[in-house]
């Protein structure tokens, strides 16, 4: 697939509004969910540890040094 097909899918992820049903179809877009900045599990991520015997852990990706958190 090209860039700008894989921007607007991008886009269609996290904005389905922005586009029509034919749009969504062709970025392949299904069984979307409403999203919004207000959800904090929405920022969560599981650690993948590299010991099996150890559990995975929630991170949250907005607490990063870089992002001036």
């Amino acid at each position: 697939m090209t860039r700008e097909w894989s921007e607007d899918r991008a886009m269609a992820l996290v904005h389905p509004n922005r586009f029509t049903a034919e749009e969504l179809a062709w970025l392949e877009v299904t069984d979307v969910v409403e999203s919004n900045d207000q959800n904090p599990d929405m920022f969560l991520i599981d650690t993948q540890p590299e010991d099996s015997r150890t559990e995975t852990k929630d991170y949250d990706i907005r607490k990063r040094p870089e992002v001036g958190d």
